[in-house]
């Protein structure tokens, strides 16, 4: 799992002082990919892109600006070049937001769809899943 802490911008709530689930996905896209470069090699991380195809945003509260916000992700399924991560972002004990998104793996130079090598999926899953 990877962890995020979040720091809220005036651009981030709307017209009542709530976030905006623009800044929900924003949130999400930033600590999934650093998820990948926690995990990932220099070699890894050079010649592949994620690119967001899918999220899926479930409203548990209302967040507000003067909440400590942290996202945290990590992956649920990995398959050929689909990744599934499950995002939450939480004030405290409060969850806000629970985000499922589907990532696609492409090649850095072609930006065709590419399977990720067995080792990076390997410590990618079994070093990010927990």
């Amino acid at each position: 799992m990877t962890e995020m802490p979040i720091e809220l911008v005036a651009q981030d709530l709307n017209a009542i002082g709530y976030i905006e689930t623009a800044a929900y996905l924003k949130w999400v896209q930033a600590v999934v990919i650093k998820h990948w470069e926690r995990f990932a090699s220099e070699a890894a991380q050079a010649s592949t892109l994620w690119i967001a195809v899918k999220h899926v945003i479930s409203h548990q509260a209302a967040g507000h600006a003067s909440d400590a916000l942290v996202a945290r992700t990590q992956i649920k399924k990995l398959k050929g070049v689909r990744a599934l991560f499950v995002t939450t972002v939480s004030n405290g004990e409060t969850r806000l937001v629970d985000i499922e998104s589907t990532w696609v793996c492409l090649d850095s130079i072609t930006k065709l769809p590419k399977a990720l090598d067995p080792d990076v999926v390997r410590l990618f899953v079994e070093t990010g899943a927990s």
